[in-house]
């Protein structure tokens, strides 16, 4: 399905805003926005194997939580947090799978950018909350995005060169 980066970033945008306006009750939507990834992929082993770097995000935000940079009016890391990570790290195969072969520069300011921003967002609408200024919570998650998402592209990079099935070598 050579436009499913499209259905990829349909499915991803769903889930972000569902997280964004529904809280809690998105949970559903973002589990079955990734299900419907799972069922309509042409590349079902890849996303599995790109789920491993799932973690690194849930650790990130869990210790953010930890530390007070995030947090909830329940004070529970949510469920739907979780399932938002499952579904960037799919995005980094098909909708932001461009990014992986810009510099990394390229990346590392995109995350800078639009991760803050994304958080920021969940801020404002209050589905989040921060004990941090404004331009702390910019400054803090925009180092930690700039790090983090040439991070994720270079160990995509690298779990498909060392954990995908070898190339076959034709004799010369």
């Amino acid at each position: 399905m050579p436009a499913f980066w499209l259905i990829n970033l349909a499915l991803f945008q769903l889930g972000w805003f569902a997280a964004l306006l529904l809280n809690q009750h998105a949970v559903a939507i973002l589990a079955s926005t990734v299900l419907l990834h799972f069922c309509l992929s042409p590349t079902k082993k890849a996303d599995l194997l790109i789920l491993l770097l799932a973690p690194i995000g849930w650790v990130l935000d869990y210790s953010l939580f930890q530390l007070d940079y995030l947090g909830t009016d329940t004070g529970i890391f949510p469920i739907w947090l979780l399932l938002l990570w499952v579904s960037f790290i799919l995005s980094l195969n098909h909708s932001l799978k461009w990014l992986s072969q810009q510099h990394r520069l390229i990346a590392s300011l995109s995350g800078m950018i639009f991760g803050p921003l994304s958080y920021l967002s969940a801020t404002k609408v209050g589905v989040l909350t921060s004990s941090l200024t404004p331009l702390v919570f910019i400054l803090v998650f925009g180092a930690l995005w700039a790090l983090l998402l040439p991070t994720l592209l270079a160990l995509r990079h690298r779990l498909f060169k060392y954990l995908s099935p070898p190339q076959r070598r034709e004799n010369t």
